[in-house]
């Protein structure tokens, strides 16, 4: 078991979600590993990516009245790379550099794994003022000196100043230690973060507590085990770790069952032991009776966790395990799961659970931005508008989604939808809608709903371009008997007589003032208003200055109420 994990961990694997810089630009690898980068290129943060960043310490003067040092993080120790944009991360074997990589890869495709097993963990937050539970970052540092593993929490665990490195701030650290020779035998000295259901285990802990209010309870600690075993397939949780560490939740090794196995000491560890064996039993049982369904008793079980009450215990989970079996698989699962908990001394026989009603209403986050350029958080009355979230239509209805504006003054306005998928929904907003803070509101067809927050102003303008940045707009030439003719956008004939720029936009029209450059040169502005076909949509016309010839870029900008616009661009021939 112990070479296969280490032959594993050796074989090639790519790091998702991983920050890679190229002077003032940075992307984000992808599933694959890959990114849209060529020529050299630099790990500026180390190991620092979506969800973690990976963190050496060091040891520095305590500020406590006793003296000594304290571990402090220490990013300039950091792995490092700069070189060619495809490279391969392979430090030596013993290095602290090998934890540092195992550490990102094991969490990182975790959370990747999370994100597309249970949708939940991205969108979902025990705190609206925080991000949701998958979208938190914290930082871990792996190979420390003390013999265990841990999660520190700032925001579950109050009173610690806030973690910020680089000027990012994080919700807490996850914290790896070494085994020596009495629980690693002769891997020692081994990093935990080199054992795969650990890590993952510690970084179930963050999402968790992202989610309910569990930690430090032997429910924190069964999820914590069960949800890294059931990714992997392997119930053998921590085995090349030796016999401190090594929870089996198959039952293979000894079979365990509440109060008694957890007497005398009720150790959190180990009653969580005993309600992971209940769990992986109805898994197992699930899968026995219809080849797949071991999936469904997962998603129970990760239904569950929205239910939990604070500190849950040994009852709690068995009823909201049981709940969420309702929840999403209508109850199939329900006898299977009440005797598996049953058989480990938990709760009373199958049909003895009580009920604990519908599901909590859980709410989406949303972002809203202006739509022309899908950035700011500032959208006009009258404009054009883009949510993102997820969920936000069902695939077969989707003109089943709704959209309503609660703005500053309390009234909700319904609002125009032009375009629906799950991901993306484009509108209007009404003209009614007052000024200030307003609360947009979808919600699809399936009654799944999402509301997010975005500031009215009277202007919020913005130019459409293409992805290229090009201006989504018309050129009419007009020549001197009056004829007219439309140029292509990027090859404009400077030639070909009195030259007028129709820009479409958004957020435009309430302006007072409009102003326009093209070029560097101020540009006549004949009309700026709405567009008359399209809600939403605002139209500015312009009379071109002269224009240089066989230029394929010059520079289109307006100035609306004193704001500037995003640069559009033209071409001439």
């Amino acid at each position: 078991m112990q070479g296969e994990q280490l032959a594993a961990l050796r074989a090639p694997h790519p790091l998702e979600g991983l920050r890679v810089t190229q002077g003032s630009t940075t992307v984000t690898t992808d599933a694959r590993g890959a990114y849209g980068l060529t020529g050299s290129v630099t790990l500026a943060q180390g190991l620092c990516g979506t969800a973690v960043r990976v963190v050496p310490t060091k040891q520095v003067p305590s500020p406590g009245l006793f003296g000594g040092t304290v571990a402090a993080p220490a990013p300039e120790l950091a792995l490092s790379y700069t070189g060619p944009a495809d490279f391969t991360l392979a430090p030596p074997e013993s290095s602290e550099q090998e934890d540092e990589v195992a550490a990102y890869s094991y969490t990182s495709s975790y959370n990747a794994y999370l994100r597309a097993t249970y949708p939940v963990v991205g969108y979902f937050s025990n705190d609206a003022t925080r991000p949701p539970a998958a979208s938190r970052r914290y930082l871990i540092e792996p190979a420390q000196p003390s013999p265990t593993a841990f999660l520190a929490g700032y925001a579950t665990y109050g009173g610690l100043p806030p973690l910020v490195i680089d000027g990012e701030q994080y919700d807490g650290y996850i914290y790896y230690g070494t085994l020596q020779a009495a629980d690693a035998g002769p891997l020692a000295p081994l990093s935990i973060a080199r054992e795969s259901l650990v890590a993952r285990h510690e970084y179930t802990h963050a999402i968790l507590q992202g989610m309910c209010t569990i930690s430090g309870t032997c429910v924190d600690e069964a999820l914590a085990d069960y949800f890294p075993c059931a990714m992997e397939e392997n119930p053998l949780w921590a085995q090349a770790c030796g016999p401190r560490f090594f929870r089996d939740l198959s039952g293979a090794t000894g079979k365990l069952v509440y109060p008694q196995d957890a007497l005398p000491s009720f150790e959190i560890h180990r009653v969580g032991n005993i309600i992971g064996q209940a769990l992986w039993e109805a898994r197992t049982a699930a899968e026995a009776k219809k080849p797949g369904d071991r999936l469904a008793v997962d998603q129970a079980v990760m239904a569950a966790v929205i239910r939990l009450p604070v500190y849950a215990g040994v009852l709690d989970i068995r009823e909201c395990v049981v709940a969420g079996d309702r929840d999403v698989n209508g109850g199939v699962h329900v006898a299977l799961l009440e005797q598996a908990f049953y058989d480990h001394g938990i709760g009373g026989p199958v049909g003895t659970t009580p009920s604990l009603g519908p599901p909590p209403v859980i709410v989406r986050p949303l972002s809203i931005v202006e739509a022309a350029t899908l950035q700011g958080s500032t959208v006009a009355p009258a404009s054009l508008a883009t949510a993102f979230g997820t969920g936000l239509a069902v695939p077969t209805n989707p003109a089943g989604t709704t959209v309503t504006v609660t703005d500053s003054s309390g009234a909700t306005l319904a609002a125009t939808v032009s375009y629906v998928s799950s991901a993306q929904v484009n509108f209007a907003v009404p003209a009614a809608t007052a000024l200030g803070r307003a609360k947009v509101t979808i919600v699809a067809s399936d009654g799944t709903k999402s509301s997010g927050t975005v500031v009215v102003a009277a202007t919020a303008p913005g130019i459409f371009v293409t992805a290229q940045g090009v201006a989504a707009a018309n050129v009419i030439a007009v020549d001197a008997t009056g004829a007219q003719s439309l140029e292509p956008v990027t090859q404009i004939d400077p030639t070909a007589g009195s030259l007028y720029l129709v820009l479409y936009g958004t957020g435009i029209r309430g302006a007072a003032s409009v102003t326009a450059l093209v070029n560097g040169v101020a540009a006549t502005v004949l009309y700026a208003g709405p567009q008359g076909g399209f809600e939403g949509l605002d139209q500015v016309n312009l009379m071109l200055p002269s224009l240089p010839p066989a230029t394929a870029s010059i520079p289109v900008v307006l100035t609306v109420a004193g704001t500037t616009t995003n640069i559009a661009t033209i071409g001439t021939r």
